[in-house]
């Protein structure tokens, strides 16, 4: 461990978490040049992050995430950030995206979202984002298609591909 001074506290400067495979940061992390602390975590399979100071994704940030190559799972919980990294959608491994009271966030990131994404799940989040999520009619609705299960507020989509390749859409209550 090597040592970095910032803010009147010394921090260290975890290394060698090559194996790490599940992480949750929370604000005491944050207020520090994370990515610099954390370094590479090449087996980091679940990210948990539950930050609610947390504001933007700065370009140090957006391409630490970028090297999370092996990310399956992705939480953001009580976040107060406007834009999701905009690297989100280079993350091939990632299959679940859970956004849970971001009350910021308006809109997926305009590049996309991940290719192999299983399920997105949407609480308590702005009712913009809400809207902007809505099959066939929201905005962002093309960024998310491709998606198999997505949750909004209690509400299920399911998709299913028929023989003449057209989707459509089965609306659940849960």
């Amino acid at each position: 461990m090597s040592r970095q001074k910032g803010k009147g506290l010394q921090v260290q400067r975890l290394e060698n978490l090559q194996s790490l495979a599940y992480l949750q940061m929370d604000q005491s992390l944050v207020h520090y040049n994370y990515p610099q602390i954390l370094g590479r975590l090449p087996s980091l399979r679940v990210l948990n992050c539950k930050v609610s100071q947390f504001i933007q994704f700065t370009r140090y940030e957006t391409l630490w995430f970028e090297e999370l190559t092996k990310l399956r799972e992705l939480y953001f919980a009580n976040c107060e950030f406007e834009h999701l990294p905009s690297s989100l959608a280079t993350l091939s491994s990632l299959m679940i995206l859970v956004l849970e009271s971001c009350n910021n966030l308006k809109s997926l990131p305009p590049n996309g979202m991940p290719p192999f994404l299983r399920e997105l799940t949407l609480t308590s989040c702005p009712q913009e984002l809400v809207q902007r999520c809505q099959p066939d009619e929201g905005e962002d609705w093309p960024l998310i298609s491709h998606v198999q299960l997505i949750r909004i507020d209690g509400r299920k989509f399911r998709w299913w591909k028929y023989i003449n390749k057209n989707m459509h859409a089965c609306i659940e209550d849960f």
